[in-house]
C-alpha cells in the first residue's frame, strides 16, 4: 500500500506542478519544453497521448533526443545524448528560453556514480544536473512511472476528474493527509 501512495503522491506533485505552471500566466510556447527519446517507441507514445490529453500544452516546445532507453546512463552518455541536445536546441531556438522542462519516459533519471570521473557515492539525478548546469537554471521534472499503462491511467484520471465532480475517482492525498489552505507557496513577480 505505501507503494501506491507513493506513486499517487508523485502523481499529485506532477499534476500539482502542471497546474501552477499553467495558471501563472507561462506562455507554453516559450516557457515549457517536452523532452521524449525518439529510440523509445514508448516515450514517443506518451508524449503523443500528454500532447492529445493536455489541450493547455499543445503549443509547448517538444524536443525529441536519442538517448539510451535506460534508467542509469554513464557521464558520457549524459552529455553526449541528453544534454548536447538540449544546448543545441537552446543554441538553435535564442527567443525560447523554457523554464520548465518535462521529460518523459524512458529518459535517463540517473548518471552512474563510476563514471563521473570522481568518486561519488550515490548515482546523480539527470534532472538536478540539467537544473544546475543549464542558463537560467530549469524547473526539471518527469513523467516517468511504470510504464505506458499506469502513465495512460494517470492521464485518464485527472482529465476524468476534471468532468465530474465525484471524489471516489481522484484522491490527490493520501489518508491522513491534509490540503494546504495558508497562504499561496510560490509568489508570483
Amino acid at each position: 500500500m505505501t507503494g501506491r501512495w507513493q506513486s499517487d503522491g508523485v502523481n499529485f506533485l506532477l499534476a500539482a506542478s502542471t497546474i501552477f505552471i499553467l495558471s501563472n500566466g507561462v506562455d507554453v510556447s516559450k516557457d515549457l519544453l517536452l523532452i521524449y527519446n525518439t529510440n523509445s517507441a514508448d516515450s514517443v507514445c506518451v508524449k503523443d497521448y500528454y500532447l492529445a490529453h493536455r489541450p493547455m500544452v499543445s503549443g509547448a516546445n517538444v524536443l525529441g533526443i536519442g538517448c539510451p532507453a535506460a534508467e542509469i546512463v554513464s557521464r558520457t552518455d549524459y552529455r553526449n545524448t541528453i544534454r548536447q541536445p538540449i544546448l543545441d536546441w537552446l543554441e538553435a531556438n535564442p527567443t525560447k528560453h523554457p523554464q520548465y522542462w518535462v521529460l518523459f519516459l524512458d529518459v535517463p533519471s540517473r548518471i552512474n556514480a563510476m563514471t563521473n570521473g570522481y568518486h561519488s557515492p550515490v548515482d546523480n539525478s539527470v534532472s538536478y544536473e540539467l537544473y544546475s548546469t543549464m542558463p537560467g537554471h530549469p524547473l526539471v521534472t518527469a513523467i516517468n512511472m511504470n510504464g505506458t499503462n499506469d502513465l495512460f491511467g494517470f492521464m485518464t484520471r485527472r482529465v476524468q476528474s476534471k468532468s465530474t465532480a465525484s471524489s471516489s475517482i481522484r484522491r490527490p492525498f493520501p489518508p491522513g493527509r491534509r490540503r494546504y489552505k495558508g497562504p499561496p507557496i510560490f509568489a508570483s513577480s
